[in-house]
C-alpha cells in the first residue's frame, strides 16, 4: 500500500482586538486559556467580572442567567461532534441573562479538512500575544455555516465575518418572550 501524504498549508493569521470592549459580568469559556480575554478586558476596567471555565466539570462553579457576554476564543472547534456543539451552545444560553451576547472566534474547518495555524492577537496598549492553533481532526466540523446553524435555536445573530479560514460571530440570546411575540404575530397574519 503506498500512502499519500497531502502538504498542509500553515496558516498566517491576524486579529486586532486592541479596540475590542466586553460589557458586564463575563464569562470566559475555553479549552486552552491563553489569557486574551482576561488581558482585554482588565486593561480598560480592572473592576469587571471575567469568570473562566475549562470545560465541563466547571460548570458547577457558575450561574444561570448571570453573564451578559460570553466569549468562545477558538473553542467551538475542540468539540467534535455536532450534538455536543449543541449541547454546548444550549448550556450558554442558559448562563446569559436575557438580551446577553455571544462572541465566537474560531477556525473556518469543515468535516474531512485539517487546519494548522500561527496566530497574533494585537491586544490593547500595542500588546501582541502569539500562539499555534491546529486541529487534525478529520471528523470535526467546525465550519462558519455549521456553527451558524447551531446558534439559530437561541440566538440572533448581530454581526459575522468570516476570512483566511477564521471567522467571527456575535449574536444576541433570544428571550423567551420575544420569541413567543413573533411567533403570534406571524400566527395572526
Amino acid at each position: 500500500m503506498i500512502k499519500q501524504f497531502f502538504p498542509l498549508e500553515n496558516h498566517d493569521i491576524f486579529i486586532n482586538l486592541e479596540k475590542e470592549i466586553f460589557k458586564g459580568n463575563i464569562l470566559d469559556v475555553g479549552l486552552d486559556n491563553y489569557g486574551i480575554i482576561y488581558s482585554i478586558v482588565k486593561s480598560y476596567n480592572d473592576n469587571i467580572n471575567v469568570d473562566y471555565i475549562n470545560g465541563h466539570h466547571d460548570k458547577n462553579r457558575i450561574e444561570e442567567n448571570y453573564y451578559d457576554s460570553c466569549i468562545l476564543f477558538f473553542t467551538i472547534n475542540k468539540i467534535v461532534s455536532n450534538i455536543n456543539k449543541k449541547h454546548f451552545i444550549n448550556d450558554i444560553a442558559k448562563y446569559l441573562t436575557n438580551n446577553g451576547k455571544i462572541y465566537i472566534w474560531d477556525i473556518n474547518k469543515s468535516f474531512g479538512k485539517l487546519f494548522k495555524g500561527n496566530l497574533k492577537i494585537a491586544m490593547p496598549k500595542g500588546e501582541i500575544k502569539k500562539f499555534k492553533l491546529n486541529n487534525y481532526n478529520f471528523l470535526s466540523n467546525n465550519s462558519y455555516k455549521n456553527v451558524m446553524t447551531l446558534l439559530k435555536n437561541n440566538f440572533n445573530i448581530i454581526d459575522s465575518q468570516s476570512s483566511n479560514d477564521i471567522y467571527y460571530i456575535k449574536a444576541e440570546k433570544i428571550t423567551k418572550g420575544k420569541e413567543e411575540s413573533n411567533e403570534s404575530t406571524i400566527n395572526s397574519h
